[in-house]
């Protein structure tokens, strides 16, 4: 079973619970709702709604297709959407969640709600716990350029390093390793905030660097604002990167 209408400024959706039409739902979303496939603008919103859906047909419906799951997405404001995913399952005690994103890079487990938390605006439950309404305010995506120096590389940020950049964060870094990198800097210069979703992501560059490499690698941010310096500082990621608040010297 799966259905999904167009009315004016939102989507409204109904599914079997399974998998595989999570998929489905995201790319016909992407073909009928307004910016909903630009890639720069909506990916937070589309990974908050993967999160949601997947909660509802894997930990809602325990994946039953006799059971379905059902929701919108609205457009609200410029910029800013409601998005409602609801279950057909008992419901959860929602009281008892812990939004807090493990830093442990090995947990891949009890991460939806957390990743949810660090990309919406507020998050409301029903009384019964099956059905979960997310507000989310986009922001113009930071984007990341590459500079190759030598044997080192560069990376320069356009702008915060947080959940909503999450996932082309990733991609960079993930290229960086395959092409074997040992010494790679950040430019942070245009860097404001960088939330737990964006620390987890330097935290897993720096394990796999220092298991590749070792004593061979080098790390460091350079342009560094006093925050940035501080919370490195705080989360001890300063004992694997150099902090520097000039130019980089690898």
């Amino acid at each position: 079973m799966f259905r999904l209408d167009e009315q004016e400024n939102q989507i409204v959706f109904k599914f079997s619970a399974e998998m595989k039409l999570i998929d489905r739902l995201i790319k016909e979303l992407k073909e009928v709702f307004p910016g909903f496939g630009d890639e720069s603008s909506f990916s937070p919103l589309r990974l908050l709604m993967r999160e949601m859906l997947i909660n509802a047909v894997e930990h809602g419906c325990h994946k039953n297709p006799s059971l379905c799951v059902s929701g919108l997405v609205r457009r609200i404001a410029e910029m800013r959407y409601l998005v409602t995913v609801e279950d057909e399952g008992e419901g959860f005690d929602y009281k008892s969640l812990n939004f807090r994103l493990s830093g442990d890079s090995t947990q891949f487990r009890s991460r939806g709600f957390p990743l949810i938390n660090a990309l919406s605006d507020g998050i409301e439950f029903n009384e019964k716990g099956n059905s979960v309404t997310v507000y989310i305010t986009l922001q113009e995506s930071t984007n990341f350029s590459v500079q190759e120096e030598g044997g080192s590389v560069k990376v320069v940020s356009s702008g915060s390093i947080t959940a909503s950049s999450s996932d082309k964060f990733r991609e960079v870094l993930l290229d960086l390793l395959n092409k074997g990198y040992r010494k790679i800097s950040f430019d942070m210069e245009k860097v404001e905030d960088i939330d737990s979703v964006g620390l987890s992501s330097f935290i897993i560059l720096a394990r796999n660097i220092m298991e590749k490499h070792g004593k061979d690698s080098s790390l460091e941010i350079f342009n560094a604002s006093e925050d940035v310096k501080r919370l490195f500082e705080m989360t001890m990621l300063d004992k694997l990167f150099k902090i520097s608040a000039k130019e980089a010297s690898v």
